[in-house]
């Protein structure tokens, strides 16, 4: 079983789940003079849930990731402008899950999460979201990028455990034929 199906499933999931709290959130917020907090305020509760999630799925103490998630709420506090504040969630993402949770060497989680967090950012500002609904597909595209992270991860790691240069049809037919000629069905085929 790929154990990268989960965190990939999850996330889209998560996304949608922000996707759609974020819809309604918004189309409420446009009743109230402090819509910008509460934008923030759906970031930071997106990101805090999300490292949360990535530290479970990293098996890292969950003491390692609280004082990067509340930088960003310190900063709501202090009312930072907008563009700062979402830049400063994008850098603390990146923090969580390359530095903390999911270690790398600095060149690969630098070039991997400049393509994905940075990406999917410029890929939400391209479509430059203006309603409720735009903001929610939005988000949800967001973390769709997101859950990229994961196949992008398990590719070097099963590069190097030795079968590097095997095709994975040939290796798949290895096994089919060590089930078959081990008699692991009770004796074997006709018996």
């Amino acid at each position: 079983m790929n154990t990268s199906a989960k965190p990939v499933r999850t996330t889209l999931f998560f996304g949608l789940a922000c996707g759609l709290f974020a819809f309604f959130l918004i189309c409420a917020a446009r009743w109230t003079y402090l819509s910008f907090v509460i934008y923030q305020g759906l970031a930071w509760t997106c990101l805090a849930v999300y490292g949360v999630l990535l530290a479970r799925w990293s098996q890292t103490p969950l003491s390692r990731v609280v004082f990067p998630l509340a930088l960003p709420m310190l900063s709501l506090l202090c009312h930072s402008q907008p563009q700062a504040y979402f830049l400063s969630c994008l850098l603390i993402l990146s923090w969580v899950r390359s530095g903390i949770c999911f270690p790398n060497t600095l060149a690969a989680g630098l070039a991997t999460e400049i393509s994905l967090c940075f990406g999917g950012a410029a890929l939400v500002a391209f479509f430059s979201p203006r309603s409720a609904l735009s903001w929610g597909l939005g988000i949800w595209l967001f973390f769709l990028v997101q859950s990229l992270f994961f196949p992008i991860r398990a590719r070097p790691e099963t590069a190097s455990e030795g079968s590097a240069g095997v095709d994975p049809f040939e290796q798949a037919r290895r096994n089919a034929e060590e089930i078959l000629g081990a008699g692991r069905f009770g004796g074997g085929i006709g018996s």
